[in-house]
């Protein structure tokens, strides 16, 4: 094993310097920083004790090119150590950029290293067979005409270390239009992957410059349709209506773990990505809206259709202006633990359709799930509220209803979460396992007096830990239950009462 030997003084005994390069090479790696973790200049202490802890930067494991942190702080300690950090291939495997942050050439001839030119120097560092993990930033760094250049030019880098792609996050900032596919090489076989190591992708997007001939979801589907070990898909899209250039995604599904699309996808492609991801834990979609104009139309048959069983799904999350009736007919969620059925809160936005009651309890009653959350944001009847929560009430821990529309929270509602406490000390309530509970709604409610404020006591004495938030406009209750409820803020802490 070769050995270094030039070390920083104050490390210069035997011991230490007949340490293999192997050996030194893994305490580089746990020198680096985990997750963006936070810089303290020179003499600063943490008045925080909680300040040491580690946060994420939300896409996942990337670290942020600093002199202050490895790897390149061990690259000027010594020449020795310095050699050695720049030959750790796995030290330059992760890589956090943000265009904002570096200056670029400009157009009065004053030259500065490019974002561009620093990720291609850092990742060059990282060998030649190494998953990556990259998050990019893109943005316009200078206005003018060069704008698009600076960050395609950083986009090239990475994408030609994209047979290397493991864990990749990327951001594009208004008035840029990325290309995805620019200069992606064509495999001999077909079927082969641009992206074999590919494990999560998140992309962030604001694309206002639409190109009909290569759309990013074009672009998207070349790259993903044939991932071999996809696990976790996000794309966030603040281009929400495209219109007729919507184009359908398409996916590796096998493996698939995660899915988040906080783009436009139809019902129909809700239910082909669902019932074709057999491994699927956490799904959300939450811009389901209606247009015709891209809209597939399903093919019906006269056969009953029948569910297809994802046994691992855990989370659900649907945004819909849509009719979800078909999507709960083509599902069984044995496993569902977290259930989140919301309309679409954008300025413009029409109101979304009453909630298909008869199929999303239909779909419960089969699946029979351990449901623990239940997130409603959606019009419905107080009957199909109350029938839903009996078919999860042995389960259900967190309820929040927003109203919207008509609004259904009514008496029967909240007589039936009312905790009765029977003659030999048994409580009889629906929901009893309830620990969180928030009702909230800018619509007009009809309620008895002091029906509201007496469900919450009761669900208090009961367990007097319960997470409770009601947020209500004033004029919409009693005048005797407005102080009930504030004296409730008042005794307990976990309790949070808002007018709006």
């Amino acid at each position: 094993m070769a050995r270094n030997p030039t070390f920083p003084p104050m490390s210069r005994n035997p011991s230490i310097s007949k340490l293999p390069v192997e050996i030194w090479a893994k305490i580089f790696f746990e020198c680096l920083p985990a997750a963006d973790e936070p810089v303290r200049r020179e003499g600063e202490t943490a008045v925080d004790p909680d300040e040491s802890k580690i946060e994420s930067d939300g896409l996942g494991l990337f670290i942020r090119p600093r002199r202050q942190t490895a790897p390149l702080l061990l690259t000027e300690i010594s020449k020795g150590w310095r050699a050695m950090a720049l030959n750790t291939a796995e030290l330059w495997c992760s890589l956090s950029v943000d265009s904002h942050d570096h200056r670029v050439e400009t157009s009065d001839g004053v030259s500065h290293p490019s974002v561009a030119s620093k990720m291609e120097i850092w990742l060059a560092r990282s060998g030649a067979e190494r998953g990556l993990c990259i998050a990019l930033k893109v943005c316009r760094c200078v206005d003018g005409k060069d704008a698009d250049r600076y960050a395609n030019e950083a986009l090239g880098v990475l994408l030609r270390y994209m047979h290397r792609w493991e864990n990749v996050g990327l951001y594009w900032g208004r008035d840029t239009a990325p290309n995805l596919t620019s200069g992606l090489p064509r495999p001999m076989n077909i079927d082969a992957s641009p992206v074999p190591l590919l494990e999560e992708l998140e992309l962030d997007t604001f694309i206002d410059v639409i190109d009909t001939n290569n759309q990013i979801e074009d672009q998207l589907s070349s790259l993903l349709r044939t991932a071999p070990r996809l696990t976790c898909f996000t794309w966030y899209d603040n281009m929400v209506l495209r219109g007729k250039f919507w184009r359908p995604l398409e996916l590796n599904p096998t493996w698939l773990q995660e899915l988040r699309l906080g783009c436009v996808v139809t019902v129909d492609e809700c239910i082909t990505m669902l019932c074709n991801s057999p491994q699927l834990q956490a799904c959300e979609f939450t811009y389901v809206i209606i247009n015709p104009q891209v809209a597939t139309k399903r093919i019906l048959t006269g056969e009953p259709i029948v569910p297809t069983v994802l046994s691992h799904l855990l989370h659900l999350k649907i945004c819909s202006l849509q009719n979800l009736a078909p999507l709960f007919d083509s599902i069984t969620l044995p496993a569902l633990r977290s259930l989140n059925l919301e309309g679409i809160d954008d300025d413009g936005s029409p109101p979304p359709p009453r909630l298909a009651e008869l199929e999303l309890t239909s779909l419960l009653r089969r699946s029979r799930c351990p449901l623990e959350e239940l997130i409603l944001d959606t019009d419905m009847s107080p009957s199909g509220l109350v029938q839903t929560l009996r078919l999860v009430e042995d389960s259900l821990t967190t309820l929040h209803i927003c109203q919207n529309g008509i609004g259904y929270i009514t008496d029967a509602v909240l007589i039936s979460l009312t905790c009765l406490v029977g003659t030999d000390g048994s409580v009889q309530c629906l929901c009893p396992k309830l620990d969180r509970i928030c009702l909230t709604g800018d619509t007009t409610i009809v309620l008895s007096l002091g029906l509201l404020p007496r469900m919450l006591e009761s669900r208090l004495g009961m367990n007097s830990n319960v997470h409770i938030c009601v947020a209500y406009r004033r004029s919409h209750l009693w005048l005797g239950d407005v102080q009930r409820l504030q004296d409730l803020a008042v005794c307990y802490s976990h309790v949070a009462i808002r007018f709006l």
